[in-house]
């Protein structure tokens, strides 16, 4: 109604112009309605515009036209102009009613938009490439700590706010999207007023004319530092679930740098008997039995300021007054940039074993006269060394030693020369121990002495000749000088008996036999060893001659990256054919090569031949082909690997961190401080070591952080069955990321199958090698098998194995074909 009345206020002083200014109203009595009819449609609507018309029309009619006699209803002149003046004005008021409408949908729309990119944060410009002036809105100014007054800004002034760094980045892209005409996108920073840098993420597209010239850049600017940091903080969860996850079903922990318990599994609360609220914080600490409790706290604070995994045992007071002994391993975790900034950890309750352990001490475990370990010390040890052996497929010899004529000695020099030489025969023997191995006083004049974790016969045949050798010294007996020799019967677990009690009876009877034959002798309980002792003495002394007579070859094979499906290089296989005795498998004279010093010569011939060979496929084939070679940790404890690596790079030119050297888990874990600042000492030189058959020995993982270690091979029985074995792809899984958390590459051995490449691809593993890529072969094969593989790969054909090499070329030893059981050193 308001509306209304205005308009026709307005009309009436219109009109009240008009016929004061007679002339004009005469001649045009509509010139100054019509834009009363159209102000009116555009502020007030349709409906005032249309009141306007009739009464504009009425008006003009009756107190302009009539009086001059120019209005005649029945003229068509004059109803012409009447009804064209109608006409136009309700057209028009229609015309801008619609456009009213739009542009009022527009300023909404405008409105809607402008509030969405500000709530949302989004910036957006205009370049006009013409001008090179760019128009950004309000948030954009605000992104770039621009004034708001600078509404209109220069394409220099905006690259200006970029980071230094970026603004190289940033341009290539622009030109790049305006010449290929696509999609603008880049991530820079800009610098803030006070110098921090924020992240942003441009979006935009070019706007081309009819001609196709560049005319105009729209896009818009995200601030992105937030959302980067949440994507870090993700990652840093993700990382700390893994590392979790690959922990023993134990209690489980998880503790800032300073210890302070932030997570803990029930399991956990239920070995401390609390609840998991009151380990959290500094609780765990707090239930430390009170002499444990410093010395736990003061490694923690070492280990954390060293950055080292934390290893102790300790013992814990229970709320219900229980004292348990528990076990804690714990890694550090570590931000990107490498800080500390907390601990992962496992415990585990190790109360039995504790306690079975001083259940030993104070037993009655020594014998009287010689302070040796005695007869029930002794059975009890061989025991569990024979459970221990038969859990880790390891052998155990167990030798009977007697003293030959003792009962003369005792008879005619008396009970106390005869204990004086019991005293003096246990230094002796004492002498030819080593480490982890048990002398022991059985009664009388026996002796036993338990060899645990033999790895071959011929060692416990080495112990019995020291044995033997050092009783044929005179012993001093009161006052004067005594012959007394020893007779040595020798049995072995599992060849000789399936428990202790028979390794006791048939190492009797050996004893029995030795002192037949004549005593001052040793013998084996079974014939067949010593056949197997005659056959050692030809393999070694044929083996001494195998380099001069060319009988020593190189066999190769690929190792591929799991992802690409591409071959990566390839590991070297040593190979021995004896014109007598065939093939011989490396299992069998490595380790008496590193027993008679043979292994350094050996050793330095096969890194000269395959740097060499590899050296040559490199320069064919442009690739930066690796080279694994397996070392014995022997040659790591004199300076001759070291000079022989470097002598071998110099003449062949090969890159030394091409070069891999591979050592076994054992040796790893029985390394002395010669090997391993022999091992710093040739990773100076770039040359990198790998674990090999990772997971078969003792698995000290300590060795992990303290050796300079690059990868780790798993081991082919973990991969047996994968992925439908759930226990061996548990394990698998498991090492994998272990060693991805702890910066090792993982390759793994024995693929014979597509599952088990699938598997490996799934768990993110770096390097396969086995039987479905290709095995063990000679040079000439393995260089064809290299030129069709690259074929196949340049062709997009990729993790595809080439065919295996004709029978001729394979290996007749099957177990050390694949690589991961044939070293080759």
């Amino acid at each position: 109604m308001v509306r209304d009345i205005t308009a026709v206020v307005a009309l009436a002083v219109v009109l009240l112009m008009q016929w004061a200014a007679d002339p004009l109203a005469r001649n045009a009595p509509f010139i100054l309605i019509y834009p009363v009819v159209f102000l009116s449609a555009w502020f007030f609507g349709r409906r005032s515009a249309t009141l306007v018309t009739l009464l504009g029309a009425i008006a003009a009619a009756y107190l302009f036209m009539q009086p001059y006699q120019e209005f005649n209803v029945q003229g068509a002149a004059a109803r012409g102009r009447l009804l064209t003046f109608v006409l136009v004005s309700l057209a028009m008021a229609q015309v801008l009613h619609w456009s009213r409408q739009h542009y009022l949908q527009l300023k909404i729309s405008e409105a809607r938009y402008d509030f969405a990119t500000t709530v949302a944060r989004i910036g957006t410009w205009e370049w006009d490439l013409t001008t090179d002036l760019i128009y950004g809105s309000t948030v954009l100014r605000s992104l770039f700590g621009l004034p708001d007054v600078e509404k209109v800004l220069t394409a220099e002034k905006m690259i200006a706010r970029i980071h230094p760094d970026d603004q190289t980045m940033v341009r290539q892209r622009l030109m790049e999207a305006i010449e290929r005409k696509s999609i603008y996108e880049a991530e820079f920073r800009i610098l803030t007023a006070e110098g921090t840098p924020r992240w942003i993420l441009g979006k935009g597209r070019c706007v081309y004319d009819s001609r196709g010239r560049p005319i105009q850049l729209i896009g818009t600017n995200v601030d992105t530092t937030e959302l980067r940091a949440a994507e870090k903080a993700l990652r840093e969860s993700e990382n700390q679930y893994r590392t979790l996850a690959a922990a023993v079903p134990a209690g489980i922990f998880r503790s800032d740098v300073e210890g302070e318990c932030i997570y803990t599994n029930s399991r956990l609360a239920q070995m401390y008997g609390m609840r998991s609220k009151q380990i959290l914080g500094s609780g765990w600490i707090n239930a430390v039995h009170v002499h444990d409790r410093r010395y736990v706290a003061e490694l923690w604070r070492t280990t954390s300021r060293q950055g080292v995994a934390f290893d102790a045992e300790y013992r814990v007071s229970r709320p219900d007054g229980r004292v348990v002994w528990v076990t804690t391993q714990a890694a550090p975790e570590r931000s990107d940039d490498g800080t500390v900034i907390g601990f992962v950890g496992v415990v585990t309750e190790i109360t039995e074993r504790k306690n079975y352990e001083e259940s030993l001490r104070l037993q009655a475990s020594t014998d009287d006269l010689t302070k040796l370990a005695n007869r029930a010390f002794a059975t009890e040890r061989l025991q569990l060394e024979v459970e221990h052996a038969r859990s880790q497929n390891t052998n155990v010899a167990l030798m009977f030693i007697d003293l030959d004529n003792f009962m003369h000695v005792n008879d005619t020099l008396g009970h106390e020369v005869g204990d004086e030489l019991l005293k003096q025969t246990a230094g002796r023997l004492g002498t030819v121990m080593q480490e982890g191995q048990l002398l022991a006083r059985f009664g009388g004049d026996e002796f036993l002495i338990i060899l645990p974790n033999l790895a071959r016969v011929e060692l416990a045949e080495r112990t019995a000749e020291q044995v033997v050798e050092s009783f044929a010294r005179p012993f001093v007996l009161n006052g004067s000088e005594a012959f007394v020799t020893c007779s040595v019967g020798i049995a072995v677990y599992p060849g000789d008996g399936e428990n202790y009690e028979s390794l006791l009876r048939h190492a009797d009877i050996a004893l029995y036999r030795a002192k037949e034959t004549g005593r001052n002798n040793y013998q084996f309980f079974l014939e067949e060893m010593n056949a197997q002792l005659r056959e050692r003495q030809e393999l070694e002394l044929n083996l001494r001659y195998a380099l001069e007579r060319d009988e020593l070859s190189v066999h190769y094979q690929p190792i591929v990256m799991v992802q690409s499906g591409k071959v990566a290089g390839f590991e070297s296989l040593l190979r021995w054919q004896n014109s007598a005795m065939g093939n011989v498998s490396p299992e069998r004279f490595i380790a008496l090569a590193e027993e008679n010093g043979m292994i350094a010569p050996i050793g330095n011939w096969l890194l000269q031949t395959a740097c060499l060979q590899m050296r040559k496929w490199q320069i064919a084939t442009g690739e930066d082909l690796q080279l694994a070679v397996n070392i014995s940790a022997n040659q790591l404890r004199t300076d001759e690997l070291f000079q022989t690596l470097q002598s071998v790079i110099k003449d062949s030119g090969f890159p030394p961190h091409l070069l891999e050297l591979e050592l076994t888990e054992r040796s790893l874990i029985q390394d002395d401080l010669v090997t391993e600042a022999s091992l710093h000492k040739i990773c100076k030189e770039g040359i990198r070591f790998a674990i090999d058959d990772f997971g078969t020995g003792y698995s000290n993982l300590g060795y992990l952080q303290r050796l300079p270690l690059h990868s780790l091979k798993l081991d082919r029985s973990f991969l047996t069955g994968a992925p439908q074995h759930v226990g061996n792809t548990t394990l698998a899984r498991t090492i994998i990321t272990m060693s991805h958390s702890l910066g090792l590459s993982v390759i793994a051995e024995g693929i014979e199958c597509e599952a088990q490449l699938e598997f490996l691809r799934d768990e993110c593993c770096d390097f396969v090698q086995g039987y479905y890529f290709a095995r063990p072969m000679e040079a000439a094969v393995a260089e064809q098998w290299l030129m069709d593989h690259l074929a196949a790969f340049s062709l997009g054909d990729t993790a595809i194995p080439v065919a295996l090499p004709p029978t001729s070329q394979r290996s007749i030893h099957p177990s050390t074909d694949s690589g991961d059981g044939g070293p080759s050193t």
